[in-house]
């Protein structure tokens, strides 16, 4: 499967799955674009031969995490919009957003229980194991 072909596919996926995602902010736009991305890729991967059991588990553990991942991020989306609908202040949508950041792309354990502060800092402090492509969903034509 090409780039392409993978890229039209998780395209594809998050418009049926989500619809555009213009109602949402930008990074997490993002981060949802490249959560269906990385799951379509795990999978491609997983339906490769293996060349030793190291290479087996680290792709059977990023398949498994990009499936988690990949159940996560509609709820989350679903969510914020939800919130959004019922007239929810601007400032409440985006620490809804805020946090779904914190444990979907810089994979903050413990989000829940921490402040918006902390999480900005945790963040500022994760920000280099960020596995993302930049401007996906601008790529993908998502927004």
């Amino acid at each position: 499967m090409s780039r392409t072909t993978l890229q039209e596919l998780c395209r594809q996926a998050v418009l049926s799955d989500l619809g555009k995602l213009d109602d949402i902010p930008y990074e997490l736009a993002n981060t949802v674009a490249n959560v269906y991305y990385r799951f379509f890729a795990a999978v491609k991967a997983s339906d490769e031969p293996f060349k030793s059991i190291e290479q087996s588990s680290s792709a059977t553990a990023e398949l498994r995490r990009a499936t988690v991942d990949f159940e996560f991020a509609p709820k989350m989306v679903q969510e914020l919009r939800r919130i959004r609908s019922r007239g929810a202040h601007s400032s409440v949508v985006n620490a809804a957003a805020e946090f779904f950041l914190s444990q979907l792309k810089y994979r903050i354990k413990d989000a829940p229980e921490k402040s918006l502060v902390m999480l900005k800092v945790e963040r500022f402090l994760h920000r280099h194991k960020v596995n993302e492509i930049a401007g996906l969903v601008d790529v993908l034509e998502l927004r």
